[in-house]
């Protein structure tokens, strides 16, 4: 196992674009056919990954061996105190392990010094990672059939 010292989190780069899309293919195309089939569309991840390394809104976790994980960011229209969490992902191997806590502390971090008040995910209700979200404060605030949204207050620091 590769050790936390070993590793480190950057801001992605428009070369990240392939690995990204086939970790969040690998984690995502099912579970996005399941809830809205026929939906998953290769091109759209492609666009919506490169747009946000783009706007430097995606963090890269990177070991020896590679890319880890990674999350990427968005703003809603009309919530501009508010970070949305478009896509937090960890290598299928690596899952269990850490990573994502890993992520979502520098997510969280990140978020607080760049002056937000309030973080939003929205998760389908079988992804594992909902325990996650809950060890770091998110609440749920709505659920439909297909996705839970949950908040989380950021405070001030």
């Amino acid at each position: 196992m590769e050790h936390c010292m070993e590793q480190r989190i950057r801001l992605g780069v428009p070369g990240d674009l392939e690995t990204l899309f086939g970790i969040e293919r690998d984690n995502m195309r099912a579970l996005v056919n399941k809830h809205m089939p026929g939906r998953w569309s290769d091109w759209l991840c492609r666009v919506q990954i490169a747009e946000r390394l783009d706007q430097n809104r995606v963090w890269v976790l990177e070991g020896k061996q590679g890319t880890i994980g990674y999350y990427y960011i968005g703003v809603r229209p009309g919530e501009p105190a508010c970070v949305y969490l478009d896509s937090i992902q960890v290598v299928t191997g690596q899952q269990g392990r850490g990573k994502g806590t890993r992520l979502m502390a520098h997510f969280l971090d990140e978020a607080k010094r760049s002056g937000f008040s309030e973080a939003v995910l929205e998760v389908f209700p079988e992804n594992p990672a909902i325990r996650l979200y809950d060890r770091f404060g998110f609440r749920v605030v709505e659920k439909t059939g297909r996705a839970i949204t949950m908040r989380k207050e950021l405070g001030r620091r």
